[in-house]
């Protein structure tokens, strides 16, 4: 079994957004093609936006000087990729490579915020999917090898 997969489906990518988010973003997009190897984004970089997975997959490495990358996950079609980055104004927090040919739409952080800020039904859509993600990576870590069985007093 692969780690963090349980019944085929990976609860930290499970939670795709709703096709209203589509439309919601449709406006301010900007799609285009990108071949295997190249990166979205590296950890550490300033994040100027979020980027949707709308075909293909990319690999996100937790990257660390001088060490190996361990896999973190791989993401599929509808994942949304430096949501959290984007809303706090860090770095990102992994490296997002593409793994085989994908189109990727890619919203800039200005017209992101700036859209939350005007439409609140869109906000609240946002702040559904960073829930489903927080709640995915709880899942992962309780599922975690080195973290089962120990309490969390």
């Amino acid at each position: 079994m692969q780690h963090g997969v349980r019944d085929g489906v990976n609860p930290n990518t499970a939670n795709r957004p709703r096709e209203d988010f589509w439309q919601s973003v449709s406006e301010f997009r900007t799609a285009r093609a990108y071949p295997a190897g190249s990166k979205l984004f590296e950890r550490g970089d300033a994040a100027e936006g979020i980027y949707l997975l709308e075909e293909g997959s990319v690999n996100l490495r937790w990257s660390a000087e001088g060490k190996a990358e361990p896999l973190f996950e791989t993401a599929g079609p509808g994942a949304v990729l430096g949501l959290a980055e984007s809303m706090t104004g860090e770095g990102y927090r992994l490296t997002a490579e593409v793994t085989e040919p994908s189109r990727v739409s890619f919203i800039e952080r200005g017209a992101f915020l700036g859209s939350m800020q005007e439409h609140p039904e869109f906000c609240m859509q946002v702040v559904r999917l960073l829930s489903e993600n927080l709640h995915g990576l709880y899942y992962r870590f309780q599922c975690t090898p080195q973290t089962r069985g120990k309490s969390s007093a």
